[in-house]
């Protein structure tokens, strides 16, 4: 093998100056959008109505009202990326990431990688300390419809569910696009269907998907996991209550709705 050297070459190409006039224009564009407050999902700023929008907080809320109950243990996320990390911040910063260790139910499980161990733990858990269907919730997360772990993740656990519980279709809720893949069979199994906002990315969060998972935080997963919706606003970033002021989440202080744990002993 020769030992030969290499250079890099750098060299500056100048881009367009964003000159006062076309950031003026772009941001009274933004300003219209923000203020529609409804309406379709287009293009990628129509995200910053999400916290706004009444229709997806209202579907979001009757979907949470559907399937909490007094008896309700576990809701399980199916999800990768954007369809389960916005919900599962908001849940840690309310909870707190041993709350798996702690009293009180109900509980919030993340299925988000193919994972072989992670789902024999699961079932596990779920023969010891679930007897009945109504103590669970299965929320399978998937804007497009296709996503390829996700889809595995949950034939897998519904294959199982299915052997214990003949009627679980009942208690597992899709939110996926209209006219997705995932959108026919929810319809087709009689699913809880929540359509996700033409979004995605890191606005994932804000929309059907972290609300049930969207136009506000993960709220569907959030409400049923017996926290108030209106609680995940307060640790939410400033951007998702529509002030925009790129504060952190470690910024926001406690919300109000959780009182400190005791002490583990």
């Amino acid at each position: 093998m020769n030992n030969q050297g290499f250079a890099l070459t750098f060299e500056h190409v100048p881009t367009t100056p964003l000159i006062p006039e076309r950031l003026s224009s772009y941001a009274e564009h933004i300003r219209e959008v923000i203020a529609k407050k409804s309406g379709p999902y287009e293009s990628g700023e129509d995200a910053l109505r999400l916290p706004q929008d009444p229709s997806v907080l209202a579907d979001v809320t009757h979907m949470v009202q559907r399937y909490w109950n007094t008896q309700l243990r576990y809701v399980i996320v199916v999800g990768v990326g954007g369809s389960n990390l916005g919900a599962k911040a908001v849940y840690d910063a309310l909870r707190g990431t041993l709350d798996g260790l702690l009293d009180g139910f109900p509980k919030l499980i993340f299925l988000d990688t193919v994972s072989p161990k992670l789902l024999g733990d699961l079932v596990r858990l779920l023969e010891v300390d679930v007897s009945y269907k109504e103590e669970i919730v299965v929320n399978l997360i998937s804007k497009s419809g296709s996503t390829t772990e996700s889809v595995a993740n949950f034939e897998m656990l519904y294959a199982y569910l299915l052997k214990r519980f003949p009627n679980i279709n009942d208690r597992i809720v899709v939110t996926t696009e209209k006219d997705s893949p995932l959108s026919s069979i929810a319809e087709k199994h009689k699913f809880g269907l929540l359509l996700h906002q033409h979004v995605g990315g890191v606005e994932d969060q804000e929309s059907a998907v972290g609300v049930d998972q969207r136009p506000r935080p993960d709220r569907s997963v959030i409400g049923a996991a017996g926290l108030p919706l209106d609680a995940a606003e307060e640790v939410l970033p400033g951007r998702v209550r529509g002030e925009h002021d790129g504060r952190c989440l470690s910024a926001v202080p406690r919300p109000r709705c959780c009182a400190p744990r005791p002490a583990l002993r």
